[in-house]
């Protein structure tokens, strides 16, 4: 506590007031007009620096009511900072006398008038405010302000330090504020202090956020909605309790028939987590899905699955694409394509692909050469018509042949040949002449 300094009764309160460190160096002070008076608590002063010396100011309390009266026991309570730092309320007594010095000095005591009150109990009553007022309980209980534990830094270096740190806290402070999932996402110059927004609480504020807003070119927001919604094309889980393992009922939203077919569906929980099948159909109506291949068991309700974006196609759509490829998109050499149309047009010609040449000559017995003969080299297509020459040609590998033969009209159907061959060969076949009435063997 300061010591007491005098105002006059009727008067403005003017308190005096020096701030200075520990080595007496005066120090600039602000705030001071929050200050007040005991007995006016509401009253604001008006702080001067009358000297323009920093750390001298006085404070005016003017136009007080009530006014001040002799012998009223006031206390100023000084509150305000020095370097950025608040000081707690410095209490300053004032002891109200009769008039300024110079101009008064006699007693406005009028024993006319006024009274002086004798009795105990009065007496007792008054001390007890006075001591209530001013004992030094009551003004250390004003002021939290401990020189045995705290100092006021006083140099400048140290000042403007603890200004900066200030100004750092408190624009810390201001983006933590504000700090959203968004922030997090599209920027690298936020900063998070401890005392303020959790990791946690960053945490589920980001991995909780819509990918729907984070649209800003460059961003990772958008490039993780990109990548999710180029390959993933939807999720949901299995709504049925009675699936089968290749139809079950799901949550999916979309009502139209085939919206889903020929994607991958593929489990993320549950009993088939990592099983992945292509959606044979989608029904919109009833919202269930049937895959081409049976899972190995029927997904248990509320599996959880994802339908990734590609398309896919089933086996059997695989098979009907080769099977139903038209022949003649197929002309390049050494390609499977080519070689399996050779090998079939070979094989409706007759003539087989073999690297010997086998001449099968049909006659009759003087040694007339029959063209129309349908040769067949037993058990393959290999089937060759004897041409205007009499002859049917076949490329065969070496080995033993056996050839059965179906003659034109007019003639018997002649025994099976047996032929081996180990290079190039000829073979001659006789046909005789039916009998009128006789119908001519056929092979089919």
């Amino acid at each position: 506590m300061a010591s007491s300094q005098i105002a006059y009764a009727g008067s403005d309160v003017v308190v005096t007031l020096n701030v200075i460190d520990s080595t007496g160096t005066h120090q600039a002070a602000t705030g001071l007009n929050a200050s007040r008076l005991s007995s006016h608590p509401s009253a604001v002063p008006v702080v001067t620096n009358p000297s323009s010396e920093p750390g001298v100011y006085v404070l005016t309390w003017s136009s007080l009511s009530p006014a001040t009266s002799e012998g009223d026991n006031i206390v100023a309570l000084v509150e305000g900072s020095v370097g950025g730092n608040a000081f707690s309320t410095y209490a300053i007594p004032l002891k109200v006398v009769a008039s300024e010095r110079g101009t008064d000095n006699a007693s406005t005591f009028d024993n006319a008038v006024d009274t002086v009150i004798t009795d105990t109990a009065s007496r007792d009553a008054s001390k007890a405010d006075v001591s209530l007022l001013a004992t030094a309980a009551s003004i250390a209980a004003l002021n939290d302000f401990d020189p045995a534990t705290q100092e006021v830094t006083t140099d400048a270096a140290s000042r403007t330090a603890s200004q900066a740190d200030l100004s750092s806290l408190a624009a810390s402070i201001a983006a933590l504020n504000d700090i959203s999932a968004a922030d997090v996402w599209s920027y690298s110059t936020r900063t998070i202090t401890s005392g303020g927004i959790t990791q946690g609480e960053v945490a589920a504020a980001v991995w909780n956020a819509s990918l729907s807003g984070y649209n800003s070119a460059g961003s990772t927001g958008k490039a993780l909605k990109q990548i999710k919604e180029g390959v993933i094309s939807t999720d949901g889980s299995v709504d049925d309790t009675s699936a089968t393992a290749t139809t079950f009922i799901s949550n999916l939203s979309s009502t139209v028939d085939g919206f889903y077919h020929d994607k991958i569906i593929v489990f993320i929980s549950g009993d088939l987590l990592g099983q992945a099948r292509h959606i044979e159909t989608y029904v919109g109506s009833t919202k269930a899905i049937t895959v081409s291949v049976p899972l190995t068991s029927a997904p248990s309700d509320g599996s959880e699955f994802l339908i990734l974006s590609g398309q896919s196609f089933s086996l059997n759509e695989h098979a009907d694409a080769v099977w139903d490829e038209a022949r003649s998109g197929h002309t390049t050499s050494g390609t499977f394509g080519y070689y399996l149309d050779a090998q079939v047009s070979s094989i409706s010609a007759g003539g087989g692909e073999g690297i010997y040449t086998l001449t099968v000559t049909i006659k009759d017995a003087d040694d007339n050469l029959i063209s129309g003969a349908r040769i067949n080299i037993s058990g393959t297509l290999n089937t060759v018509v004897s041409d205007s020459a009499g002859q049917a040609v076949f490329n065969v590998d070496s080995g033993t042949y056996t050839l059965v033969t179906s003659p034109p009209s007019g003639y018997q159907s002649p025994e099976n040949v047996e032929v081996t061959v180990s290079a190039n060969a000829s073979q001659d076949i006789v046909l005789t002449a039916t009998s009128a009435g006789t119908d001519a063997g056929w092979l089919g």
